[in-house]
């Protein structure tokens, strides 16, 4: 179980406030060696999902497609046709859709933390970092504290 009490906003990327933080209880279900692990795991998956591939090649090539190798497999009809379109669009307009990608690929790690919170949670599902067991969210939850860091807001201090 968590213990949550409002008092701490957090903007996601769908601009809706949502307020949540620690108690002040001391019986709270973690240590914090776990709180650590937990933290670890958030920060890389934020790190994971700040990482778009499509989008740091739209801002070097200013298109999302792999260049093409002169000597081994030759671009696809819909991947020449996916260059050109990139190419044809002003600078203003690739940023805006690098910006698009960059929030889907974001959204999608957000649905995983909400996927494995749930698989965690329901005991279908149990993760471990360096062998110690990763249980349910010892903050706001998942989803909640990737958003969070992926927003660049601090840990909450552990009370």
């Amino acid at each position: 179980m968590v213990y949550l009490k409002p008092s701490r906003i957090c903007v996601d990327s769908l601009s809706l406030v949502k307020v949540r933080t620690l108690s002040q209880r001391d019986d709270l279900p973690f240590t914090p060696g776990q709180a650590h692990s937990y933290r670890w795991f958030i920060d890389e998956l934020a790190a994971v999902a700040r990482n778009s591939v499509l989008s740091r090649r739209i801002q070097r090539n200013g298109h999302p497609v792999r260049n093409a190798d002169p000597e081994g497999l030759p671009l696809s009809e819909g991947e020449t046709a996916l260059r050109d379109l990139f190419l044809s669009l002003t600078p203003a307009q690739r940023r805006i859709l690098t910006a698009l990608i960059e929030q889907s690929r974001q959204s999608a790690a957000h649905d995983l933390a909400v996927f494995l919170e749930d698989q965690i949670e329901s005991g279908k599902v149990a993760l471990s970092i360096d062998g110690a067991p990763l249980a349910e969210s010892p903050y706001s939850g998942y989803a909640f504290d990737l958003t969070c860091r992926l927003a660049g807001d601090d840990w909450p201090e552990l009370p």
